[in-house]
């Protein structure tokens, strides 16, 4: 079964995310790895039967701005803090 998803984009900061959105019932976000969102379509459908997924392109992947505004790994954890308010979540399950 194919997913309904959309692209949306979330201001965190001084940086505009792209976030993939798919599926109903309580929120999971994906944070990816090294290779980026290419993962993505082998599970998201399954995930979205269960959860509304949110998939954000982490900055300095692809054509993702922000790279430049996170500095260490503090700087990382606080700009997925600050995505999870704007995303409008305060204790979603988290996978990466």
């Amino acid at each position: 079964m194919t997913t309904t998803q959309e692209m949306v984009t979330v201001q965190v900061g001084p940086i505009s995310t792209s976030v993939q959105k798919a599926g109903s019932g309580d929120p999971l976000v994906y944070l990816h790895g090294a290779f980026g969102y290419k993962g993505w379509p082998s599970f998201l459908d399954t995930l979205a039967e269960q959860y509304t997924v949110y998939a954000p392109l982490h900055p300095g992947f692809l054509d993702a701005e922000g790279i430049n505004e996170i500095d260490d790994l503090l700087g990382l954890v606080l700009y997925h803090q600050d995505l999870l308010d704007a995303l409008g979540l305060d204790k979603p399950n988290i996978v990466g």
